[in-house]
Formats: structure tokens, sequence, C-alpha cells
């Protein structure tokens, strides 16, 4: 939701994603009239040669998004604590490497 949100001083939404991931202009301009742009992006990305999550880390940190990188790394605790019943773990401190 973050990302399809339309930033129109900073550019840095999902045109910006789409436009790092490789996609063309004719792909951002059908991305606009779409309801779930980031999905999309994101289905393109796993596509790719090296769909990890540190490159996609990445891309968002040039993109100066580190909110969306707050929302996942929260989500990805909740989810591993969920799992593992609470317990203190190593996860968070990976995580803030």
């Amino acid at each position: 939701m973050k990302l399809d949100t339309r930033r129109e001083l900073l550019w840095d939404d999902y045109r910006l994603l789409a436009e790092k991931i490789g996609l063309d202009r004719v792909d951002i301009l059908w991305l606009e009239e779409q309801n779930n742009k980031t999905e999309f992006i994101l289905q393109k990305f796993d596509a790719q040669e090296d769909p990890s999550i540190k490159r996609f880390e990445e891309i968002l940190e040039e993109m100066g998004r580190i909110d969306v990188i707050t929302v996942i790394y929260d989500w990805v605790l909740y989810e591993w604590n969920k799992q593992n019943n609470n317990s203190p773990s190593i996860l968070k401190a990976m995580l803030l490497l």
C-alpha cells in the first residue's frame, strides 16, 4: 500500500520501483490503471534472476524508502514470533545487520 500511493514530489512510489526492476515506460503507464500496482511489480521481480529479499531491500534503500523496509522487518518479526511462540530469537539481531 505504501508503494501504491503516488508521491508526486519525490516520485519514489511504484513508478520508481518498476523502473528500478527494469519495467519499461509502457508497463509503468499500464500500471497506473491497475488497483494493486506493487503486487504486479513484485511478480515481475520474483521472475528475475536474483529475486532475493536483500536485493529488494537494496532497491528500497536506493529509493529512500526506509519506511517500507521497516514495515517488512516488522512483518517478518511478527511472523517469526508467531511461528516460534514469541520466544526470544536472534532473528531481530540478524535483521538489524
